[in-house]
């Protein structure tokens, strides 16, 4: 007779992968901490909506980018007067740069973007820039007003009914993930570059703003492009974005 299998701590595979088949399979409990722990946790997590203001008042009034241009270093009534902005209040937000990790300080030679962080937040056009990311999240936030009517009702609010501002963002936002995808990930992907190269079709199916289709058509000039989307204003940012780029 075959000997029964050793008891196992794991949980055993059923093939549901529903979400109510884990939560009737699998416990979560927390580590062994502390009351002051826990504090600190639930600040950490509240000082996250002062960081994305001050993220998103840095990117939308230059600042990232003025200091990404001079990796020496800039005082803050240096970077103040460049922009035409106040000294006190821009002094105030390198400051607070600084001690959330995003700036480095010399007294000799003022502020300066930490290793990473110009091609992240100073530069629109590299590749890895996130810097429109915290306009979007705060636009995002402005859904949570909705949050208590829709628990009691259980209403929706679905995407195409978000005002072009929203859209807008969503597209400034997500502009720069195509090139992510392209410089990290399609070098891994076998031949399918070489396939782009000789002329393949790419349908992207709720192209938004159509930056993808864009970055594929100039990356490659064989490819045919091909986007679908129901959001009307999305449609008529990418037809806008073809035309600009002569495409």
């Amino acid at each position: 007779m075959a000997s029964l299998p050793e008891p196992s701590n794991q949980p055993a595979f059923t093939g549901d992968t529903s979400r109510d088949a884990a939560w009737s399979r699998d416990a979560v409990s927390s580590t062994e901490t502390s009351r002051q722990a826990q504090m600190g946790k639930i600040f950490g997590y509240l000082k996250g909506l002062h960081a994305t203001h001050l993220l998103e008042l840095g990117s939308r009034l230059g600042m990232f980018e003025e200091v990404a241009r001079t990796p020496g270093g800039i005082t803050a009534d240096a970077l103040a007067q460049s922009l035409g902005l106040h000294p006190p209040y821009v002094r105030a937000w390198c400051e607070t740069a600084c001690a959330l990790e995003l700036f480095d300080y010399d007294p000799a030679r003022g502020y300066r973007l930490q290793p990473f962080l110009d091609e992240i937040l100073g530069q629109p056009d590299a590749t890895w820039y996130l810097g429109s990311f915290p306009d979007l999240h705060l636009q995002i936030a402005r859904d949570y007003a909705r949050y208590p009517t829709a628990f009691h009702s259980g209403g929706t609010y679905s995407y195409q009914e978000h005002d072009e501002d929203f859209i807008r963002s969503v597209a400034s936002a997500t502009q720069s993930r195509p090139r992510m995808f392209m410089d990290a990930v399609l070098p891994s992907l076998g031949d399918l570059s070489a396939r782009l190269e000789a002329g393949a079709t790419i349908l992207d199916l709720g192209c938004g703003s159509g930056y993808a289709l864009v970055e594929f058509a100039e990356r490659y000039s064989n490819v045919r492009c091909v986007g679908l989307d129901i959001e009307s204003t999305s449609i008529e940012m990418a037809q806008e974005l073809i035309r600009s780029r002569g495409l």
